[in-house]
C-alpha cells in the first residue's frame, strides 16, 4: 500500500510512524512544508498523557520486544488481552483476533484475583507472506 501524509504536524508524523510500524512493507511518505534539515516542528510528538489516553482506549498498543507502539485497528477495550504475531523476517506485526484466547486469559486472571496492567502477549515467528 502507498500512503501519503501531507502535513498534519506531530499528529501526521505520529500516524506515519505508527502505520509504518504496523505495516513495514507499505510505502509511507510524509510531506512537510519545512525544509529537510529543519529541527523544529516535531519536538513534541505526543505527551505521555496523550499516549496513555490512546493506550487506555485501545487505540495503540506497546510492543515491548520492539520498544514500539502500533496502531490498533480492532475495536476492543484497552484492558482486553491482546496477542501479537510478530514476523522475525519482515517485521510485520499482526494482531490475533478472536475471543477464545482473550476469554480464557480474562477468566484466568479473574479466578486468580489478578488485574493485569499490560495484557499483551507477543508471539514471534514467520508470517505467511515470508513463508511463501
Amino acid at each position: 500500500m502507498r500512503i501519503a501524509v501531507v502535513g498534519g504536524g506531530p499528529a501526521g508524523l505520529y500516524f506515519a510512524a505508527l502505520w509504518k510500524g504496523r505495516h513495514p512493507r507499505d510505502d509511507v511518505r510524509l510531506f512537510e512544508q519545512n525544509r529537510a534539515d529543519a529541527t523544529f516542528g516535531f519536538g513534541v510528538v505526543f505527551s505521555d498523557r496523550a499516549l496513555d489516553f490512546l493506550r487506555e482506549n485501545g487505540l495503540v498498543h506497546r510492543i515491548e520486544s520492539r520498544n514500539a507502539f502500533v496502531a490498533c485497528v480492532h475495536h476492543h477495550a484497552g484492558s482486553d488481552p491482546v496477542v501479537f504475531l510478530i514476523c522475525e523476517r519482515c517485521g510485520t506485526v499482526g494482531e490475533a483476533t478472536g475471543s477464545a484466547v482473550t476469554d480464557v486469559l480474562k477468566a484466568s486472571c479473574r479466578s486468580a484475583g489478578f488485574v493485569p496492567k499490560s495484557p499483551v502477549i507477543e508471539i514471534a515467528g514467520i508470517c505467511s507472506h515470508c513463508r511463501a
